[in-house]
């Protein structure tokens, strides 16, 4: 069944949800009106239900007037038929998102716990922040499993001839719908995988369009026998418009339409899927703020700081120190600590704990031998020297300046 599919490669699943999207972390529940995910009682992961209604199934989820291959599936699948190996394949998939109107792309992750891959004592990762991203990373990795798969043979993009991911018969075709044009990308399988459990890892070349709508599709896939692969009975019930569940027949319908326009017709597929990329206010929203709150907070002045050390070595000078920032994690911003958020899902300053203290380190040379500027790179300064075309002897160690005595501000 679609929504049973058994987890039978941990690593396989594993590997996939690591290419995730790393939102910032939370555990606060989702907001009020947010779907939540329920877990069946036979085991496996249930159908979304919103706060306080019954659990929806395909056949109630659409309109007694709406024929199920016209529908919307508007719940996320535990597992995708499409790639029964594991729960999360293939990756990314708007098969674990569900419409949502409140989102900048309409769409929001809704991966199932129980589709999560697990830890040694078998507790799943907990899924609760990644859902509340309206699409996935920008930098993603595609993944797919296709047995038997010989990438030379097949003739997939290596990463010394990434130009030739967009000739017009490559095998593997990413395509942004949202400007109609194809994302170059190489291609490998996953070298320490065991044989059998190798996927094909597509890297795009470049970073996604931010909320745009990508489809991948592969095409003539073939083994080291440069036979052609045969597609899966799910993905051909796909094409033939009898897709499981039934509701996604209007989704398939329409991006094998777009897939012909762009001159990738189905009759060579293997397989074909699409998914949506996260909003820059999904990536980066909660950052925004917290720079917001940030700067409002110091005003026209700079973070309170004190100098710890100061040590000189030949004409070098490390200055190690601390300066106080604004902790919007809970309790005193340890590794551990998670984001407290809001009602609008943005992060909240602690109010236990409102500052943390960080360190700093500061190399910079004790003079010059030629006019420099100083840079900052993280917590780390350094100074440059600027091109001349004087040539200077750096002074005697004798001539430097002391260490400046510790002091704070």
């Amino acid at each position: 069944m679609w929504q049973r599919c058994p987890m039978r490669r941990r690593a396989v699943c594993l590997l996939a949800f690591t290419a995730m999207l790393a939102a910032a972390c939370s555990d606060e529940p989702p907001a009020t009106g947010s779907t939540a995910v329920t877990e069946r009682t036979d085991g496996a992961a249930g159908s979304t239900e919103a706060a306080g209604t019954e659990v929806a199934t395909p056949d109630e989820a659409t309109p007694d007037d709406t024929l199920p291959e016209d529908a919307i599936l508007d719940i996320s699948l535990a597992c995708d038929p499409l790639d029964e190996r594991a729960c999360l394949l293939p990756w990314p998939n708007d098969a674990f998102t569900v419409p949502d109107a409140s989102t900048d792309t309409g769409r929001r992750l809704d991966i199932h716990p129980a589709s999560a891959p697990a830890n040694a004592t078998g507790t799943p990762i907990d899924v609760t922040d990644q859902n509340r991203a309206d699409g996935f990373s920008p930098g993603s990795a595609v993944l797919a499993l296709v047995p038997g798969l010989d990438v030379q043979a097949t003739g997939i993009a290596p990463s010394t001839d990434i130009g030739s991911s967009l000739a017009p018969d490559a095998p593997i075709v990413l395509l942004d719908t949202t400007t109609g044009r194809r994302v170059p990308y190489w291609g490998e399988l996953d070298a320490p995988a065991p044989d059998g459990d190798q996927l094909l890892m597509i890297h795009p070349a470049t970073s996604l369009g931010e909320g745009h709508h990508l489809v991948v599709a592969l095409r003539e896939m073939k083994d080291s026998s440069g036979a052609v692969i045969e597609r899966t009975t799910a993905f051909q019930a796909a094409i033939d418009g009898t897709p499981e569940p039934l509701e996604r027949a209007r989704a398939f319908r329409e991006m094998l339409a777009t897939l012909a326009d762009a001159g990738v017709p189905d009759g060579d597929l293997y397989l074909a899927w699409d998914f949506t990329v996260a909003s820059a206010r999904s990536l980066s929203g909660r950052m925004l703020h917290i720079r917001e709150q940030a700067y409002a907070a110091l005003g026209d002045a700079a973070p309170a700081f004190a100098i710890t050390a100061a040590a000189d070595d030949g004409n070098v000078r490390t200055i190690d120190g601390t300066y106080e920032v604004p902790n919007f994690l809970t309790a005193d911003g340890s590794p551990g600590n998670t984001f407290t958020l809001d009602a609008d899902g943005l992060p909240m300053r602690s109010t236990g704990s409102p500052t943390f203290s960080a360190s700093f380190r500061c190399v910079v040379p004790v003079a010059a031998s030629s006019p420099c500027r100083p840079s900052c790179t993280g917590t780390v300064c350094s100074a440059t020297a600027a091109k001349s075309t004087r040539s200077r002897s750096p002074p005697s160690s004798a001539s430097l300046p002391p260490a400046p005595p510790m002091r704070s501000a």
